[in-house]
Protein backbone atom coordinates (compact mmCIF):
# COMPACT_ATOMS: atom_id res chain seq x y z
CA UNK A 1 0.00 0.00 0.00
CA UNK A 2 1.02 3.97 -0.37
CA UNK A 3 1.03 5.47 2.64
CA UNK A 4 0.83 9.99 2.59
CA UNK A 5 1.90 11.13 6.02
CA UNK A 6 1.40 15.06 6.15
CA UNK A 7 2.14 18.33 8.65
CA UNK A 8 0.96 21.91 8.20
CA UNK A 9 2.07 24.71 9.95
CA UNK A 10 -0.35 26.77 12.15
CA UNK A 11 -4.44 26.89 11.96
CA UNK A 12 -4.77 28.05 8.38
CA UNK A 13 -5.95 25.37 5.31
CA UNK A 14 -3.28 23.68 3.43
CA UNK A 15 -2.35 24.88 0.45
CA UNK A 16 1.03 24.62 -1.77
CA UNK A 17 2.78 27.94 -2.23
CA UNK A 18 3.24 30.37 -5.39
CA UNK A 19 6.61 28.35 -5.93
CA UNK A 20 5.07 25.59 -5.98
CA UNK A 21 2.66 26.75 -8.66
CA UNK A 22 -0.56 27.22 -6.63
CA UNK A 23 -0.64 30.82 -5.92
CA UNK A 24 -1.49 29.76 -2.19
CA UNK A 25 0.56 31.27 0.36
CA UNK A 26 3.18 33.73 1.25
CA UNK A 27 6.48 31.15 1.17
CA UNK A 28 7.68 27.70 -0.38
CA UNK A 29 7.54 26.89 4.10
CA UNK A 30 3.86 27.18 4.28
CA UNK A 31 3.11 23.32 4.49
CA UNK A 32 5.09 20.35 4.51
CA UNK A 33 5.36 16.98 4.46
CA UNK A 34 6.23 13.40 3.32
CA UNK A 35 5.37 10.19 1.83
CA UNK A 36 6.21 6.77 2.50
CA UNK A 37 6.43 4.38 -0.37
CA UNK A 38 7.15 0.89 -0.97
CA UNK A 39 10.97 0.81 -1.73
CA UNK A 40 9.94 -0.56 -5.94
CA UNK A 41 7.09 2.31 -6.06
CA UNK A 42 7.61 3.86 -9.36
CA UNK A 43 6.93 7.70 -7.82
CA UNK A 44 9.47 9.92 -9.73
CA UNK A 45 8.09 14.01 -9.69
CA UNK A 46 9.00 16.04 -12.99
CA UNK A 47 10.10 18.63 -10.29
CA UNK A 48 11.53 18.77 -7.47
CA UNK A 49 8.08 18.77 -5.30
CA UNK A 50 5.62 15.20 -5.28
CA UNK A 51 2.13 16.31 -5.96
CA UNK A 52 -0.82 14.22 -4.99
CA UNK A 53 -1.27 13.49 -8.56
CA UNK A 54 2.35 11.90 -9.20
CA UNK A 55 1.47 9.94 -5.93
CA UNK A 56 -1.99 8.77 -7.77
CA UNK A 57 0.06 7.65 -10.92
CA UNK A 58 2.52 6.19 -8.60
CA UNK A 59 -0.01 3.62 -6.88
CA UNK A 60 -1.90 2.99 -10.46
CA UNK A 61 1.40 2.00 -11.89
CA UNK A 62 2.39 0.05 -8.76
CA UNK A 63 -0.87 -1.99 -8.93
CA UNK A 64 -0.50 -2.06 -12.82
CA UNK A 65 -3.20 -0.06 -14.09
CA UNK A 66 -2.84 2.67 -16.48
CA UNK A 67 -4.15 6.11 -15.88
CA UNK A 68 -7.56 6.93 -17.30
CA UNK A 69 -8.00 8.66 -20.48
CA UNK A 70 -10.10 11.44 -21.33
CA UNK A 71 -12.95 11.54 -23.57
CA UNK A 72 -12.40 12.88 -27.14
CA UNK A 73 -12.52 16.50 -27.31
CA UNK A 74 -16.11 17.04 -29.38
CA UNK A 75 -15.59 19.46 -32.78
CA UNK A 76 -17.66 23.40 -32.59
CA UNK A 77 -20.00 23.94 -35.16
CA UNK A 78 -19.68 26.55 -37.75
CA UNK A 79 -21.16 30.01 -37.24
CA UNK A 80 -24.80 30.13 -36.88
CA UNK A 81 -27.48 32.72 -36.94
CA UNK A 82 -24.57 35.60 -38.03
CA UNK A 83 -23.43 35.10 -34.04
CA UNK A 84 -19.60 34.67 -33.75
CA UNK A 85 -18.20 33.59 -30.22
CA UNK A 86 -15.27 35.20 -29.71
CA UNK A 87 -12.71 33.43 -26.00
CA UNK A 88 -9.81 35.41 -24.81
CA UNK A 89 -7.55 32.97 -22.74
CA UNK A 90 -4.46 33.28 -20.53
CA UNK A 91 -3.40 29.70 -20.69
CA UNK A 92 0.08 30.12 -18.11
CA UNK A 93 2.17 27.98 -20.18
CA UNK A 94 -0.95 25.42 -19.86
CA UNK A 95 0.11 24.74 -16.10
CA UNK A 96 -2.66 24.70 -13.82
CA UNK A 97 -3.52 26.02 -10.40
CA UNK A 98 -2.83 22.54 -9.29
CA UNK A 99 0.83 22.81 -10.43
CA UNK A 100 -0.35 20.18 -13.68
CA UNK A 101 1.40 20.77 -16.94
CA UNK A 102 -1.49 19.72 -19.16
CA UNK A 103 -2.35 21.40 -23.25
CA UNK A 104 -5.24 18.68 -23.07
CA UNK A 105 -6.77 19.74 -20.37
CA UNK A 106 -6.79 23.87 -21.86
CA UNK A 107 -8.19 22.45 -25.08
CA UNK A 108 -11.22 20.76 -23.05
CA UNK A 109 -12.03 23.96 -21.59
CA UNK A 110 -11.82 25.71 -24.85
CA UNK A 111 -13.93 23.22 -26.50
CA UNK A 112 -16.82 23.41 -23.44
CA UNK A 113 -17.81 26.78 -24.75
CA UNK A 114 -17.52 26.24 -28.59
CA UNK A 115 -15.68 29.47 -29.80
CA UNK A 116 -14.99 30.22 -33.53
CA UNK A 117 -12.19 32.30 -32.48
CA UNK A 118 -9.86 32.12 -29.58
CA UNK A 119 -6.82 34.73 -28.51
CA UNK A 120 -4.39 32.14 -26.53
CA UNK A 121 -1.64 34.47 -24.30
CA UNK A 122 1.29 32.86 -22.67
CA UNK A 123 2.42 30.01 -24.52
CA UNK A 124 5.58 27.64 -24.70
CA UNK A 125 6.57 26.29 -28.28
CA UNK A 126 10.00 23.69 -27.52
CA UNK A 127 10.75 25.03 -24.40
CA UNK A 128 12.57 22.82 -21.95
CA UNK A 129 9.97 23.66 -18.90
CA UNK A 130 7.27 22.71 -20.48
CA UNK A 131 8.61 19.19 -21.99
CA UNK A 132 9.85 20.91 -25.45
CA UNK A 133 6.15 20.70 -26.80
CA UNK A 134 4.54 22.93 -29.59
CA UNK A 135 2.06 24.05 -27.13
CA UNK A 136 0.38 26.07 -29.75
CA UNK A 137 0.33 23.51 -32.34
CA UNK A 138 -0.66 20.97 -29.71
CA UNK A 139 -3.79 22.62 -28.62
CA UNK A 140 -4.90 23.59 -31.97
CA UNK A 141 -4.90 20.12 -33.21
CA UNK A 142 -7.21 18.80 -30.14
CA UNK A 143 -9.76 21.43 -31.50
CA UNK A 144 -9.40 21.07 -35.43
CA UNK A 145 -8.88 24.99 -35.25
CA UNK A 146 -6.16 26.63 -37.89
CA UNK A 147 -3.88 29.13 -35.87
CA UNK A 148 -1.06 31.38 -36.39
CA UNK A 149 1.70 31.64 -33.27
CA UNK A 150 3.73 34.21 -33.31
CA UNK A 151 7.00 34.96 -29.78
CA UNK A 152 7.47 37.47 -28.23
CA UNK A 153 10.23 36.27 -26.49
CA UNK A 154 13.21 33.50 -27.98
CA UNK A 155 15.87 32.32 -26.05
CA UNK A 156 17.97 30.44 -28.79
CA UNK A 157 15.36 27.54 -29.89
CA UNK A 158 12.76 27.85 -27.12
CA UNK A 159 9.59 30.27 -28.03
CA UNK A 160 7.12 32.28 -25.73
CA UNK A 161 4.03 33.97 -27.06
CA UNK A 162 0.60 34.12 -28.45
CA UNK A 163 -1.37 32.75 -30.71
CA UNK A 164 -4.73 32.69 -32.36
CA UNK A 165 -6.94 29.64 -33.03
CA UNK A 166 -9.74 30.03 -35.44
CA UNK A 167 -12.31 27.53 -36.82
CA UNK A 168 -12.84 29.96 -39.42
CA UNK A 169 -10.39 30.89 -42.50
CA UNK A 170 -7.90 33.02 -41.22
CA UNK A 171 -4.81 34.87 -42.80
CA UNK A 172 -2.09 36.28 -40.50
CA UNK A 173 -1.97 40.42 -41.42
CA UNK A 174 0.87 40.99 -39.28
CA UNK A 175 3.24 39.54 -36.09
CA UNK A 176 5.39 41.54 -33.98
CA UNK A 177 6.72 43.55 -31.17
CA UNK A 178 5.87 45.90 -28.89
CA UNK A 179 8.04 49.14 -27.39
CA UNK A 180 8.92 48.35 -23.63
CA UNK A 181 11.58 48.77 -21.23
CA UNK A 182 14.98 47.20 -20.92
CA UNK A 183 14.92 44.23 -18.75
CA UNK A 184 11.30 43.60 -18.79
CA UNK A 185 9.35 40.82 -20.75
CA UNK A 186 9.32 41.62 -24.50
CA UNK A 187 5.65 41.99 -25.85
CA UNK A 188 4.39 41.47 -28.69
CA UNK A 189 0.94 41.62 -30.71
CA UNK A 190 -0.98 39.13 -33.67
CA UNK A 191 -2.86 40.57 -36.41
CA UNK A 192 -4.99 38.24 -38.29
CA UNK A 193 -8.31 38.58 -40.95
CA UNK A 194 -10.84 36.26 -40.02
CA UNK A 195 -12.80 34.91 -43.09
CA UNK A 196 -16.36 34.96 -41.23
CA UNK A 197 -19.96 34.71 -43.50
CA UNK A 198 -20.63 38.13 -42.95
CA UNK A 199 -17.54 39.03 -44.53
CA UNK A 200 -13.57 40.10 -43.42
CA UNK A 201 -12.91 40.87 -39.28
CA UNK A 202 -9.83 42.27 -37.74
CA UNK A 203 -8.74 40.50 -34.81
CA UNK A 204 -5.99 41.33 -32.80
CA UNK A 205 -4.26 39.61 -29.96
CA UNK A 206 -1.87 41.07 -27.19
CA UNK A 207 -0.20 40.78 -23.73
CA UNK A 208 0.69 43.88 -22.03
CA UNK A 209 3.09 44.44 -19.47
CA UNK A 210 3.41 44.30 -15.97
CA UNK A 211 3.92 48.32 -15.24
CA UNK A 212 2.48 51.58 -16.27
CA UNK A 213 4.89 53.17 -17.98
CA UNK A 214 5.36 49.50 -20.64
CA UNK A 215 1.89 50.00 -20.98
CA UNK A 216 1.49 53.37 -21.65
CA UNK A 217 3.92 52.80 -24.86
CA UNK A 218 2.51 49.38 -26.12
CA UNK A 219 -1.04 50.66 -25.71
CA UNK A 220 0.10 53.83 -27.85
CA UNK A 221 1.79 51.73 -30.51
CA UNK A 222 -1.16 49.79 -30.83
CA UNK A 223 -3.52 52.72 -31.47
CA UNK A 224 -1.11 53.50 -33.74
CA UNK A 225 -0.91 53.24 -37.87
CA UNK A 226 0.92 49.75 -37.47
CA UNK A 227 -1.87 48.10 -36.33
CA UNK A 228 -5.62 49.34 -35.27
CA UNK A 229 -5.45 52.78 -37.11
CA UNK A 230 -3.79 50.99 -40.05
CA UNK A 231 -5.75 52.53 -43.59
CA UNK A 232 -5.29 49.13 -45.58
CA UNK A 233 -8.18 47.37 -43.83
CA UNK A 234 -11.63 46.34 -44.32
CA UNK A 235 -14.66 45.27 -41.79
CA UNK A 236 -14.62 46.06 -38.30
CA UNK A 237 -12.08 45.50 -35.17
CA UNK A 238 -11.85 43.25 -32.60
CA UNK A 239 -8.93 43.43 -29.77
CA UNK A 240 -8.28 41.11 -27.38
CA UNK A 241 -6.07 39.65 -24.76
CA UNK A 242 -4.06 39.99 -21.18
CA UNK A 243 -3.48 43.65 -20.55
CA UNK A 244 -2.32 43.64 -17.60
CA UNK A 245 -4.65 46.69 -16.70
CA UNK A 246 -8.14 47.35 -14.77
CA UNK A 247 -10.89 48.98 -16.18
CA UNK A 248 -10.33 52.21 -15.19
CA UNK A 249 -6.88 52.78 -16.13
CA UNK A 250 -5.28 54.68 -18.85
CA UNK A 251 -4.66 51.86 -20.88
CA UNK A 252 -8.16 50.59 -21.28
CA UNK A 253 -9.22 54.41 -21.68
CA UNK A 254 -7.07 54.80 -24.50
CA UNK A 255 -8.66 51.58 -26.06
CA UNK A 256 -12.00 53.12 -25.36
CA UNK A 257 -11.09 55.57 -27.48
CA UNK A 258 -11.15 53.57 -30.75
CA UNK A 259 -13.69 50.38 -29.57
CA UNK A 260 -15.94 49.07 -26.50
CA UNK A 261 -15.12 47.07 -23.87
CA UNK A 262 -17.69 44.13 -24.40
CA UNK A 263 -18.36 43.39 -20.98
CA UNK A 264 -19.80 46.94 -20.54
CA UNK A 265 -21.65 46.67 -24.26
CA UNK A 266 -24.40 43.77 -22.90
CA UNK A 267 -27.05 45.24 -20.98
CA UNK A 268 -27.84 43.86 -17.45
CA UNK A 269 -24.26 42.27 -17.33
CA UNK A 270 -22.10 42.90 -14.49
CA UNK A 271 -18.36 42.56 -15.49
CA UNK A 272 -17.04 39.43 -14.50
CA UNK A 273 -13.26 39.52 -12.94
CA UNK A 274 -10.65 36.95 -14.37
CA UNK A 275 -7.89 36.57 -12.34
CA UNK A 276 -6.98 34.88 -10.20
CA UNK A 277 -8.76 31.49 -11.47
CA UNK A 278 -10.20 30.04 -8.35
CA UNK A 279 -10.86 33.43 -6.54
CA UNK A 280 -11.13 36.15 -9.54
CA UNK A 281 -10.68 39.12 -8.00
CA UNK A 282 -9.20 41.34 -11.27
CA UNK A 283 -10.73 42.05 -14.67
CA UNK A 284 -7.57 41.60 -16.47
CA UNK A 285 -8.37 40.44 -19.59
CA UNK A 286 -10.26 41.85 -21.93
CA UNK A 287 -12.30 42.08 -25.59
CA UNK A 288 -12.84 45.22 -27.52
CA UNK A 289 -15.22 45.47 -30.12
CA UNK A 290 -15.86 48.02 -33.08
CA UNK A 291 -18.91 50.17 -32.71
CA UNK A 292 -20.42 48.42 -35.68
CA UNK A 293 -20.57 45.26 -33.53
CA UNK A 294 -23.26 44.03 -31.75
CA UNK A 295 -22.22 42.43 -28.43
CA UNK A 296 -25.21 39.74 -27.81
CA UNK A 297 -23.83 38.05 -24.71
CA UNK A 298 -20.33 37.91 -22.16
CA UNK A 299 -19.18 35.37 -19.75
CA UNK A 300 -16.77 34.52 -17.66
CA UNK A 301 -16.90 30.48 -16.86
CA UNK A 302 -17.06 29.61 -13.08
CA UNK A 303 -16.86 25.60 -13.98
CA UNK A 304 -14.17 23.96 -12.01
CA UNK A 305 -12.20 22.42 -14.97
CA UNK A 306 -11.81 26.20 -15.90
CA UNK A 307 -11.08 27.24 -12.35
CA UNK A 308 -7.92 24.89 -12.31
CA UNK A 309 -6.36 24.75 -15.76
CA UNK A 310 -4.66 28.16 -15.58
CA UNK A 311 -4.09 30.89 -13.09
CA UNK A 312 -6.76 33.33 -15.21
CA UNK A 313 -10.02 32.47 -16.36
CA UNK A 314 -11.55 32.85 -20.03
CA UNK A 315 -13.35 35.39 -21.17
CA UNK A 316 -16.24 34.61 -23.97
CA UNK A 317 -18.19 36.99 -25.66
CA UNK A 318 -21.02 36.60 -28.39
CA UNK A 319 -21.22 39.35 -30.84
CA UNK A 320 -22.98 39.74 -34.60
CA UNK A 321 -21.07 41.44 -37.42
CA UNK A 322 -22.96 44.34 -39.38
CA UNK A 323 -24.26 43.39 -43.10
CA UNK A 324 -21.89 41.76 -45.39
CA UNK A 325 -20.04 43.54 -47.53
CA UNK A 326 -20.32 41.16 -50.94
CA UNK A 327 -17.19 39.82 -52.20
CA UNK A 328 -14.48 40.05 -49.46
CA UNK A 329 -13.68 36.62 -48.95
CA UNK A 330 -10.75 35.96 -47.48
CA UNK A 331 -8.22 32.33 -48.30
CA UNK A 332 -7.79 29.77 -45.84
CA UNK A 333 -4.34 29.48 -44.94
CA UNK A 334 -2.47 26.24 -43.13
CA UNK A 335 -1.97 26.07 -39.79
CA UNK A 336 1.43 27.13 -38.66
CA UNK A 337 3.81 28.33 -35.86
CA UNK A 338 4.80 32.19 -36.55
CA UNK A 339 8.72 33.21 -36.62
CA UNK A 340 8.22 36.47 -37.74
CA UNK A 341 9.96 38.80 -35.89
Amino acid sequence: DLILCGWRHGSGPISFAVENGAHGGAGPEETAGFALLPEDAPATPAAASLRPLDLRHAALRHLGRAAPTAPAIVPVAEAEDGILRLMSYNVHICIGMDGRLSPERIARVIAQYRPHVVALQELDVGRARTDEADQAHEIARRLKMEFHFHPSLRVEEELYGDAVLSRLPLRLVKAGGLPGLPLFEPRGALWVEIATPAGPLQFLNTHLGLTRRERRLQTDALMGPDWLDSADTEGPWVLAGDLNALPRSRTCRRFGERLRDAQLAVDDHRPQATFFARRPTARIDYIFVDPSVDVVAARVPSAFLAKVASDHLPLIVDIRLPVPNRGSAVAPSRSRTEVVG
